[in-house]
């Protein structure tokens, strides 16, 4: 839940995930900043399926992170960066009891 506000709608959760490979010699930037590089560009990416799906936020967006090596001695890596949320349409508290008054008056009177 969100303080002060009301859940009118939610989507089906969201997946979205991003991918930086790299071998150690390519590679000058700390692991550090490239992950949070990657969770920002995840997070992004996140918002804008969000925006897709006519809503206005996204709740419970977590981030997982996973790294792989490969190569003869581990000299290849790659970082993914998956970012899962529920899309929702969110409204202040007191704006939902309106909304929800406006929609019960247009049922009784029609």
């Amino acid at each position: 839940s969100v303080p002060k506000m009301e859940i009118i709608q939610s989507k089906p959760m969201v997946s979205i995930s991003v991918s930086h490979s790299f071998t150690r010699e390519s590679s000058s930037e700390p692991f550090g900043s490239m992950i949070g590089r990657l969770m920002q560009e995840a997070q992004s990416k996140m918002l804008d399926r969000v925006v897709e799906h006519r809503c206005n936020a996204c709740l419970g967006m977590s981030f997982d992170l996973t790294n792989e090596s490969s190569g003869e001695r581990g000299d290849e890596k790659e970082f993914v960066v998956t970012a899962q949320g529920t899309p929702c349409v969110v409204v202040p508290t007191t704006r939902a009891r309106v909304v929800d008054v406006s929609a019960i008056t247009e049922l009784v009177c029609e």
